[in-house]
């Protein structure tokens, strides 16, 4: 009996190290379900890039957004030739770079106040690159209705028919997705192309919007390579019970 104990107790011990590896191993991707930036102190490493005039860089705020809580980020655009004359602004940062199929992420969103202009729409669109290249999003329509704040969600899915294969890579957005390191926001009403910088660039556009509460929603729930690795460790385990 006590040999059975101690057999059966070795197998469950053994089961759950290689899950805790497994899962250790996992959650050393740098994005995740947890990814979330406020905004409440900085631009949280969001940028446009070098030689942007102060005024159409990014410029965070202490101001009041949506939710009543102080902080949120200005990015305008000015419409003509030059530094300054597109929307768009990026991170590199950690929370927002390596695997999101690993990470089950299965969406990006983010609240957005349009202050361009009543009658103003300003088609904006997510970028991604990675191994894959650079993929765009369809766009999304952010509209300029009242003056004053008009705050609103767009919500973009990670569903490879949503988005369009611009440069770079293997042309594959799953291999992206695996890998990615940079995420961007721009505004384009037709496909953007990819630019001197290193970014997508969009059109000319003059633009003044407000960004705030960028997070990530999960994926539809499958069957992930740690659960299934953590039930095969189980299974030896209790194989190892039977022929004790």
């Amino acid at each position: 009996m006590r040999i059975y104990s101690k057999k059966l107790r070795t197998g469950f011990l053994t089961a759950c190290c290689i899950c805790l590896c497994l899962i250790a191993t996992s959650a050393r991707a740098e994005i995740s379900l947890s990814s979330f930036d406020e905004f409440d102190t900085s631009t949280e490493g969001w940028q446009k890039g070098n030689n942007i005039p102060a005024n159409y860089d990014t410029i965070w705020t202490a101001n009041n957004s949506w939710n009543g809580n102080p902080g949120y980020l200005i990015s305008r655009s000015s419409g003509s030739g030059g530094a300054g004359g597109r929307q768009l602004m990026w991170t590199n940062e950690s929370d927002w770079t390596g695997n999101y199929l690993g990470a089950g992420v299965g969406s990006v969103q983010f609240w957005v106040d349009n202050r361009s202009g009543i009658g103003s729409d300003i088609p904006l669109r997510i970028a991604l690159n990675g191994p894959g290249g650079w993929f765009a999003s369809d766009a999304k329509i952010t509209s300029d209705t009242v003056s004053g704040n008009e705050w609103g969600v767009l919500s973009f899915d990670l569903n490879p028919t949503e988005f369009t294969w611009i440069a770079g890579g293997t042309n594959d957005f799953n291999a992206t997705l695996s890998d990615v390191n940079i995420l961007e926001v721009l505004a384009a009403q037709n496909t953007p192309t990819l630019g001197g910088g290193g970014v997508l660039r969009g059109d000319l556009i003059a633009s003044d919007l407000r960004f705030d509460s960028f997070s990530v929603g999960a994926s539809v729930p499958e069957p992930t390579s740690v659960s299934l690795a953590c039930l095969s460790a189980l299974g030896i385990a209790f194989r190892r019970k039977r022929n004790s």
